[in-house]
């Protein structure tokens, strides 16, 4: 009896240890399966970077394509995985063979789905745009500036400057006032709307005083010029100083010209000068490549501040990165080779020290510095006795600049100002 016992339980506890490990093993296979949806189906990186590290090429492919992971592809590669191979290839540079690229169109086919269908693009524009024209009818005032906008614009609809400024019309008559600043411009220019100067000053100065301050710039304009209006400088200040006060910063530049060019006493030429900058800073920061010209060359010149070559440089770079081909122009002598380079780094003594061992470049850089008068004060004796040097020692650069002295230094002599009054 008491072995038919031991042998029921051992039975028993062999039966229960299989229950167990068939669970654990269910559990398992439950929680990757659950971690292969949440890869494949739901794109949890995550989780396939952890499938990837537990050998699922599968995984790895995911990974490699997402993340651009060179590791990854090459997990995959390695599991079997074509198009992790074709990708890790891509990655590291090597061109395609025919069967790869091949290959390569099959597991990526291009997405042409993804390319938008301009009609249906221009019917939904056209919905969006009667949606606004009956949100404006109701009384929507906002939407009536945009239809506006729209019209002038002519990118959702055909451009009908006519149409545009019957809408600003309702959006100024709702007191929205930049519809009143596009009205006032388009009664100004006769623009889609019978030409009406003063009735467009009227709304400009409307438009204004209700902190329009682009409105208050084109007053400004107007009263400085006497366009369309009787010329009252005062009056142009005072607009102009107001928009440019409230970050309208294409009317910091005219302020900065008009105070420049205004005849003013010695014991005030101190903080004329520091307005005249700070208008031009005003200007240059509000991305006005004209103000970060007149700065570059306030700098490069002596006007105004004193010389700092380093500076000029970069607001010549700023205005040119603006849209300045003056900007462009000033830049590229600052970048002839890296020469300003050699003086900002080393003193005249180490350059001239290089020029006398041999060094074309180097006596080429005190040159055209001594010509130019960047750094030193302008001398033609040493420019041509330094670029002689120069071109003696085999720079080509330098015997171009002997044979055009004249010509390329004159024009640098008789630079003007920008802020100057022509």
């Amino acid at each position: 009896m008491a072995t038919k016992t031991s042998k029921r339980s051992t039975v028993n506890g062999e039966f229960i240890y299989l229950i167990f490990i068939l669970s654990v093993i269910s559990s398992v296979m439950i929680s990757c399966s659950s971690e292969i949806a949440e890869c494949f189906n739901s794109n949890n990186m995550e989780v396939c970077n952890k499938l990837c590290h537990k050998g699922n090429a599968g995984a790895c492919a995911k990974v490699c394509f997402s993340d651009n992971d060179v590791d990854a592809c090459e997990m995959g590669c390695q599991g079997g995985e074509k198009s992790a191979c074709i990708k890790l290839k891509q990655l590291s540079g090597k061109p395609l063979n025919k069967k790869d690229a091949a290959d390569n169109k099959k597991t990526n086919p291009p997405d042409t789905k993804s390319k938008p269908d301009k009609k249906a693009l221009q019917k939904a524009e056209l919905e969006k745009l009667k949606v606004m024209e009956n949100e404006c009818l109701k009384g929507n005032a906002q939407y009536c500036l945009m239809v506006g906008d729209i019209y002038k614009a002519g990118k959702m609809a055909k451009k009908d400057m006519s149409k545009a400024t019957e809408y600003y019309s309702q959006a100024c008559d709702k007191k929205i006032y930049s519809g009143c600043r596009e009205l006032g411009n388009a009664l100004i220019e006769g623009d889609g709307v019978e030409r009406n100067p003063e009735k467009g000053i009227k709304l400009l100065d409307i438009a204004c005083d209700n902190d329009i301050f682009s409105a208050c710039g084109v007053l400004g304009l107007n009263y400085y010029a006497g366009l369309n209006i009787k010329k009252d400088q005062k009056k142009a200040v005072e607009y102009l100083t107001r928009a440019c006060n409230a970050n309208y910063f294409e009317s910091c530049l005219p302020l900065a010209r008009h105070l420049y060019n205004l005849k003013t006493k010695r014991s005030a030429s101190v903080s004329k000068k520091r307005k005249i900058i700070g208008y031009l800073q005003n200007a240059c920061t509000g991305n006005v490549a004209e103000g970060c010209l007149a700065l570059g060359q306030a700098y490069s010149m002596g006007k105004l501040v004193r010389k700092k070559h380093t500076r000029a440089q970069f607001f010549f770079t700023r205005a040119c990165d603006l849209g300045s081909k003056k900007g462009c122009e000033e830049k590229k002598k600052y970048r002839n080779d890296g020469f300003y380079g050699l003086i900002q780094k080393n003193d005249l003594k180490t350059v001239e020290k290089s020029c006398k061992e041999g060094d074309a470049k180097a006596c080429t850089v005190i040159g055209d510095t001594f010509a130019s008068g960047l750094f030193f004060k302008t001398d033609e004796k040493k420019a041509r006795t330094f670029l002689n040097e120069g071109c003696k020692n085999g720079d080509e650069n330098a015997c171009s600049i002997l044979k055009n002295y004249r010509k390329i230094y004159k024009s640098q002599k008789n630079k003007t100002f920008i802020l100057r009054k022509k």
